[in-house]
This record gives C-alpha cells, structure tokens and sequence, in this order.
C-alpha cells in the first residue's frame, strides 16, 4: 500500500468513490494537531505514532472542504449511477438529492484517508514530524484552494455540467505538484522516496 503521506496526500478526489466531508464553513483551523513530538524523525515513529499523526491528518483534511460542496460529489456520482441504470433524468436527479444529503448528514465523514493501510514512511525519511506535517497541511490547503474553484453544479445542473468545458477540464484544474509547495521543501529534500509518485495519488 501507501505511506502515511502517499495515502493522506489528497485521497478526497473522488474517482473512486471515496468522499470527504467538512465543516460547512470550509475552516480548517488549528493544523494538524497531534501529541507526537514535532521535533521526531519521521521514520523514527512507533506505528501508534504513525496512526496518531494519520489520523490528525485524516481530520484536518475533513476540516479543509465545506460538507455542502464537497458532498456534490457523492450527488454526482450517484446521479451518473442512476442515469446509468435506467436512463430517467428525474431519477436521477432524486439520486443525486438524496445522496447528497446523506454525505451531508453523516455521523462520521470518511475523509478517504485509511490510516490502517499505510506502510511506515522509507528509513531514510528522516524529516521531522512537525515538517511531515507543515507539507501534508500545505497539501491539503492546495487542494482546497483549487477544489473550490470548480463550480460543480448541485443536482439539476448535474447534466449540463457533465457534458461542459469546464468538467472536461477538472482533472487538470486539480492538478499540482506537491514537492513544488514551499512548505514541502524540507520534507522534499530528506524523503525523496515519498514524493515518487505523489501526482498519481492526487
């Protein structure tokens, strides 16, 4: 599987499913907060402190998208799904409302992030935790910067985005280098192995 950085690196874009949902109003504040100690080598964590730190991010990255945008995307996929199956746009749209809601309404928000997935970060990752987490945190912030300028439509402009330029173009529009963010210098520089790959985990 995936290191704790390949695997919390943005798992909310949702090809496969997966869907994230946050605070309504879109904050994040407060980073990701955990009770390891910032100045630890990364490949120097126990695997109660890798999952520790790999559920910090996990709630951060749920922090980072308003539930009602983000949970657009449960609609949508649930409106392809319908449309599908039965070729009814009007049940299609019914998908979509409920599906969204549902994202919306739920009790523990999946942020995409499977933190008993992840493989312990190479041994020559020797970054530090706190400069783990600055880069994972400028990630995410990316990710939502550019998440929110896709206007994805709510249920009854399902099927007039779909067929549009701009979802044409949304894979590109989400697309950046993680290593090129200034706050994922350091972490760039002593685990390069962990970068290897990154874009496709986007």
């Amino acid at each position: 599987m995936k290191s704790i950085f390949r695997v919390g690196i943005l798992a909310v874009v949702a090809a496969g499913g997966q869907v994230a949902c946050g605070d309504d109003d879109g904050g994040s504040g407060g980073g990701i907060t955990s009770s390891v100690d910032e100045s630890k080598a990364a490949n120097k964590l126990t695997p109660a402190e890798e999952q520790e730190v790999c559920e910090a991010t996990s709630d951060y990255l749920k922090r980072s998208l308003p539930a009602t945008e983000f949970c657009k995307i449960a609609g949508i996929e649930a409106y392809g799904n319908e449309l599908g199956a039965n070729q009814s746009a009007p049940k299609a749209e019914e998908s979509c409302v409920a599906a969204t809601a549902d994202c919306i309404k739920a009790d523990a928000p999946d942020s995409g992030i499977k933190c008993d997935e992840a493989e312990p970060l190479p041994k020559e990752c020797d970054a530090s935790v706190g400069e783990m987490t600055l880069c994972l945190e400028a990630v995410i912030d990316k990710q939502a910067q550019l998440w929110r300028m896709v206007n994805f439509p709510d249920c009854e402009g399902v099927l007039e985005f779909v067929t549009s330029e701009e979802a044409q173009n949304v894979g590109e529009m989400l697309e950046f280098s993680p290593q090129d963010l200034p706050a994922c210098k350091a972490l760039s520089s002593a685990c390069t192995e962990v970068f290897s790959g990154s874009e496709e985990a986007l």
